[in-house]
C-alpha cells in the first residue's frame, strides 16, 4: 500500500511510501506514550511521530533494524535545511535511546550519528511600516500585537485564557503557556491588558470548529490568519521584532531572555537583529 505524504509545515514533494509494519508502529506508538507520559508537549509529540512515521515508511522491514549507515543515508538523502535534519537526528536519537532503554534493540545507532551544524541567520525583525499598518481584521489586529509588543508565540497567543491576566501593584501581567509546558509571566501593557478583559471571559480566540479539542484556534491557523495580513511576514518575525526593540533600548540580554521564554541565553542572542537605525548612523561617519 502506498500513500502520499506531505511533511507538516514544511511543502515536502509527494513520495511514493509503504505503510510501516506492525512492529514499528507498534514502538512508534509506545514511543508516543512514553513521550507523553514523560510530560512533553502534544506538539513535540506529533511532530517526532510523524517524523519515525515518515522514516518508517521508507525503511524496508522494521525500523530496530537501522543501522547508523541507515540513519545517515535517509538524513542526506532528501535535500533538507540543516534545521529539519537537525530536528530528525534528535528524534533518531531519543527514539533509539527508548528502545536501547527497553531492551528492544542491543545498541542505538543514532548514538553515533555526525553532529548537524545550523548556520547562523541574520535575524529577520517584521519591519515598522508592516506593523502599523492597521488589520482589517480586529482579532488578527490583536495577534499581531500580542506578537510585536508583548513578544509572544502563536501558541502562546492563541493559548491565552482571561484567567491568566493578573493585577500587581504596578499594573496588569500575563501568565504565558510556553513551550515544554513552561509558564512565565510577564507585564502587560495596560491597552493591551482593557482589550483582552473587554472581549469577555474564556478563551481570547475561541474556535468554533467541532474538530478543537483544545477550545482555542490552532497555533497554525493563527499563523496563517498573521501572514495573510502582513503580506507574507510571519507571526515569529513579530517575535524577533519585539526581542530587537526591547534589546536595543534596554541592552539588557537577561531581560530579553525573560520575556521571550528562552532556557539559552545562546537563543535569545539569535533572535536579537542588528538596530537598522544605529547602522544608518554609524554609516554616516563614512560619508
Amino acid at each position: 500500500m502506498y500513500s502520499g505524504h506531505r511533511a507538516p509545515g514544511e511543502g515536502a514533494k509527494l513520495r511514493l511510501m509503504r505503510t510501516p509494519n506492525r512492529q514499528s508502529a507498534a514502538d512508534i506508538a509506545d514511543y508516543s506514550t512514553a513521550q507523553a507520559a514523560a510530560g512533553k508537549p502534544g506538539t513535540t509529540i506529533y511532530l517526532r511521530t510523524w517524523q519515525l512515521r515518515r522514516f518508517a515508511e521508507e525503511h524496508p522491514g522494521s525500523i530496530r533494524t537501522a543501522t547508523t549507515a541507515d540513519l545517515a543515508r535517509y538524513l542526506a538523502g532528501h535535500g533538507w535545511a540543516p534545521a529539519t535534519m537537525y530536528s530528525v537526528r534528535a528524534t533518531f536519537r531519543g527514539f533509539y535511546g527508548y528502545l536501547a532503554a527497553a531492551g528492544r534493540i542491543r545498541r542505538n545507532p543514532a548514538a553515533a550519528l555526525p553532529p548537524i551544524s545550523r548556520p547562523r541567520i541574520e535575524p529577520r525583525p517584521a519591519p515598522e511600516d508592516i506593523v502599523s499598518s492597521p488589520c482589517r481584521d480586529p482579532r488578527v489586529q490583536l495577534m499581531v500585537e500580542l506578537g510585536a509588543r508583548q513578544g509572544l508565540r502563536r501558541r502562546e497567543i492563541v493559548s491565552i485564557h482571561s484567567r491568566d491576566l493578573v493585577r500587581d501593584l504596578t499594573g496588569w501581567s500575563l501568565i504565558v503557556h510556553g513551550k515544554g509546558s513552561k509558564e512565565r509571566t510577564v507585564p502587560l501593557h495596560d491597552d493591551l491588558a482593557e482589550r483582552i478583559i473587554e472581549r469577555g471571559p474564556g478563551w481570547l480566540f475561541p474556535s468554533t470548529s467541532p474538530r478543537s479539542t483544545s477550545g482555542h484556534l490552532s497555533a497554525n491557523y493563527a499563523g496563517v490568519l498573521i501572514s495573510r495580513e502582513l503580506d507574507g511576514w510571519t507571526a515569529h518575525s513579530l517575535r524577533r521584532r519585539f526581542a530587537t526593540k526591547v534589546y536595543a533600548e534596554s541592552h539588557d540580554l537577561r531581560a530579553v531572555q525573560k520575556l521571550l521564554g528562552h532556557a539559552s541565553l545562546a537563543t535569545t542572542q539569535l533572535y536579537v537583529g542588528t538596530d537598522q537605525t544605529a547602522l544608518r548612523s554609524a554609516i554616516q561617519h563614512a560619508a
